[in-house]
């Protein structure tokens, strides 16, 4: 199984490929003090080959293009706790990037003051994809995901790394190398714990959680054993009690949440299915790729309407589940990040 992307553990199909080039809007003042504040987000074309990151400051409005495309990939957003910074993951250094070309990717970093990126890492395109960033509560360290994808005796393997927002500090969350994939990573309010999902180098997936601060070995809080059961979006609550996930289980779709030391597994409630012929994809989840704001209380998601991918809010994570959208059913949107002041 593909490990590159998010979207194939969830089965939830869009082709991560080509995508992006310049930057061409930035954030203004009044995104910022609006109590709404703003979502980035990824913004794909009729294509499917090109993708912009855009922001959205209010429901229904029109969307700001922060990155525009044109032939390589800019995905995954996520903003600093103080709204000036955005991080996200771009291939701008594949000179040739297409289906076929693997997706190696760095981490970038935007000022929105003055609508410069930077580079945050440096390793190389060809073998290389660092992705799917999560910034620290106190905004100075980023988690990310590195798969290396480097020709050997094994697959492509994905680990957890750890770089300041400066660019310095880079390394690994683990020492050990043991053939597994480690990904989906997410602070908890404290910054002291990581939670994550790992395959031990299988298709069976189960949610992690590590302890930063006082080190040792991760924990493994569930227990499937099937590869019926996937695993994918654990974050964490306001209390930092609760780890909150979605589970695939044959075609079946739901929210659940477990206890930091791996007991009270609960679901919080069923995920509809929608269709989706234009994607080519039936029975999808109707929301999925939860992510919680700074305050770990109100929470953004991805999900499929009238035959699009759009973006959808709530602050209340409880059965029904009754969302508000955010995006209209003009383009198709995903990797949502909400930064609310």
């Amino acid at each position: 199984m593909n490990r590159f992307n998010f979207l194939n553990r969830s089965a939830i199909l869009f082709p991560f490929f080509a995508l992006c080039t310049f930057l061409i809007f930035t954030l203004s003042c009044d995104s910022v003090k609006n109590p709404f504040g703003f979502i980035v987000c990824s913004q794909l074309t009729s294509d499917l080959l090109q993708i912009n990151i855009v922001s959205i400051s209010q429901p229904m409005g029109a969307p700001t293009t922060l990155v525009a495309v044109a032939g390589h990939s800019a995905i995954s957003p996520v903003v600093t706790p103080n709204g000036a910074t955005m991080v996200f993951s771009a291939n701008f250094e594949n000179p040739t990037p297409s289906d076929s070309n693997p997706p190696g990717g760095s981490l970038y970093r935007i000022n929105f003051t003055d609508g410069n990126y930077t580079r945050i890492t440096d390793d190389s395109w060809m073998s290389i994809y660092e992705g799917s960033p999560a910034i620290s509560p106190d905004g100075t360290t980023i988690v990310f995901v590195r798969t290396d994808a480097q020709i050997g005796p094994l697959e492509a393997l994905s680990r957890l790394w750890l770089v300041q927002l400066d660019g310095s500090d880079k390394h690994p969350v683990f020492a050990d190398e043991n053939p597994r994939n480690d990904y989906a990573p997410a602070f908890s309010p404290d910054g002291k714990m990581l939670a994550y999902l790992s395959d031990n180098h299988t298709n069976i997936v189960n949610v992690m959680v590590y302890d930063l601060k006082a080190g040792g070995g991760p924990v493994q809080l569930t227990r499937y054993s099937s590869v019926d059961d996937t695993v994918f979006s654990p974050f964490f609550d306001a209390s930092g009690q609760w780890i909150y996930f979605q589970l695939s289980r044959k075609s079946a779709y739901s929210l659940n949440r477990i206890g930091i030391t791996g007991k009270k597994l609960e679901k919080v409630f069923d995920i509809p299915k929608v269709d989706m012929p234009n994607h080519s994809v039936y029975g999808a989840a109707g929301y999925f790729d939860f992510k919680p704001a700074k305050d770990f209380q109100h929470v953004v998601c991805t999900g499929g309407i009238n035959d699009a991918y759009q973006v959808f809010t709530t602050d209340n994570l409880t059965s029904p589940f009754s969302p508000a959208t955010v995006t209209a059913a003009t383009s198709d949107y995903l990797y949502p990040f909400w930064y609310r002041p």
